[in-house]
Order: structure tokens, then sequence, then C-alpha cells
């Protein structure tokens, strides 16, 4: 088991120097993006990013996820144990989060879950923020950064890397626009970020160890396989539990609680506020096990 931990500088130990290397080719090889027009005013982009607009009709979700490479996840394992022997049957951090917001037709999952999700609800509980006079973390500020300019998803431990690193500034320092993905932050953006970073980001496994990181530090970003149960949560249907039909692609989302008389977690997504349980919504212990085994599960401390 590896036991490494990465900081603002990178590799504390264990990490191979190849990982920017390995990761770029890693998304060019996964990249699939086909962008096209797509008639009554709506567009399609197909592949990894699938959003459909059109009047009438219920948009799905984009998604935006591109899985990092084996190598990367087991060098950033690290073990959580809960403080004082604490364990727990059911557990909700989602009063900590901001509101659930809306990527757009961006493939911005990575940066949204990430970032605006769980950096944000780190530094209300750190530091006592209110949303409504602290703005929550900018996702563009991330995502601008980790996609090689061209909206075709993103690596969770970029991501993660950027905000330890960099740190991540405020939604209305840089706005996030669906239709940007391009614009790198400037110097004062940058300077903004640097008091809302992290000590350190690793990756996690198992459902125990999902738990205790979500106690302990507030929550963690997954990557799931979406098929058509997960398009249609709602009050009915508050928990995704069946993987059938077709697969849509990856998306990443950030755990917020768990309920073991649910067999679920509980997630905040950023497909905005009509979908799911007002932008939240339930997944089964056993699609997390069996998809973050692809995708992986990571968190991070806070300064």
């Amino acid at each position: 088991m590896h036991m490494s931990l990465y900081n603002g500088g990178g590799m504390i130990k264990g990490y191979s120097s190849n990982d920017d290397d390995n990761n770029r080719r890693n998304r060019q090889r996964k990249k699939k993006i086909i962008i096209a027009s797509a008639a009554g005013g709506g567009t399609l982009l197909a592949g990894i990013i699938i959003a459909v607009i059109v009047a009438g009709t219920l948009a799905l979700g984009t998604l935006g996820l591109i899985a990092d490479s084996p190598v990367v996840i087991e060098d950033a394992r690290r073990i959580v144990e809960p403080d004082n022997n604490e364990h727990y049957n059911a557990y909700d951090n989602s009063d900590a989060y901001p509101a659930p917001g809306n990527q757009g037709s961006q493939g911005s999952c990575t940066a949204w879950a990430t970032a605006y999700a769980l950096k944000s609800a780190q530094e209300k509980t750190d530091l006592g923020w209110d949303f409504t006079v602290n703005p929550a973390l900018s996702p563009a500020y991330v995502y601008n950064q980790i996609n090689y300019g061209q909206d075709g998803g993103a690596l969770i431990s970029e991501a993660m890397r950027l905000v330890t690193q960099q740190g991540v500034c405020a939604l209305n320092d840089m706005p996030y626009n669906e239709k940007d993905h391009r614009t790198k932050p400037n110097s004062t953006q940058i300077s903004k970020a640097a008091p809302h970073n992290s000590k350190e980001w690793f990756s996690i496994s198992g459902v125990d160890q999902i738990k205790n990181a979500i106690v302990k530090y507030g929550g963690v970003v997954v990557g799931v396989n979406v098929y058509p149960d997960m398009d249609k949560l709602d009050e009915k249907n508050p928990v995704y539990d069946v993987q059938s039909g077709k697969n849509r692609g990856g998306h990443a989302i950030c755990l917020v609680g768990f309920d073991d008389a649910k067999n679920a977690f509980k997630f905040i997504n950023s497909w905005g506020t009509d979908w799911g349980l007002e932008g939240f919504g339930w997944i089964t212990y056993d699609i997390v096990e069996n998809d973050t085994q692809l995708y992986g599960a990571f968190s991070m401390t806070d300064n």
C-alpha cells in the first residue's frame, strides 16, 4: 500500500516524474469529442460530452471526466483513519456546500466537483464562510488551466494538483462562462487564489475509506459512469442504483455524506438545481466501489 502524499510542489514520495507526460498522453488517448450543430437551436456534444438542448426536451447533463492512469491513482493512495475511532451509520455534510451549480454545455465536471464543491465546503467549515457573503470558488479558474485548450474534459488528479499548488479564486473574481474554456487567470486572480489552496491531495479506495474521508475532510470527489437511471434522479427515484442501458461516459461528482440504511452515498452534482433532489442525489455503495476502480476517489486536506 502506497502512502504517498502530494503537496504544492508535486511529489513527496513514490511518485514518478513522468506523471504529467503520462497524464497528457492518457488524456490524448481517451479524448474523443465531436462537435456538431443540431437543428432547433441546440448543440450536440457527442463522445465523452453529451448535451441535448432542444426546446421542450429534457436536457441531459454534460459530462467531461477523463480517467486517471492506474499508476497515478495507486501512487497517490492513502489510508484514512477515523478521528477518535469514530464510526457513523449515517453522515451528511451537505449543509457545508454551496447551492449546486450548473456546468451547462461545458465538460468541466472535475472542476465543479473539486473546486466549486469540495474546496468551497472546506473553506466554509474552516473559515466560517457564508455563501451569501463569501462566493463559492471558481470552477473556471481550475478547468481553464487543465483542459489543454480544448473542451474535452479533464482528470480529477490534475484538478486536485492545481488546487494544491495554486489555490482557487472566488467565483466573482473569475466568473464561470460555459462558452469560455480558454481564458487563463491573470496575475490578480492568481494572487487571490493563493489563500484558498490545499495542503495535500490523495486517492483512497473502498467504501469504508471513502466514508472516513467524508467525515474527516468534508467530501470525496469520485468518477462514475452515467447510465439513464442517473439522468432520471428525482424525488420518486432518489438513488442511482441501476447501471443498464447506454453508458454515456464518465462524470465527476462530490460525495458529501452517506447512509447505511440506504446503502448509498449522498452527492452534489453540477447539473443545476432542477436535476435530482435540488441538485443533490444518492448513489449506491456498489456503484461507487465498482466505478472508482477505473476513475478513482480523491480528497484533500485543507491548509
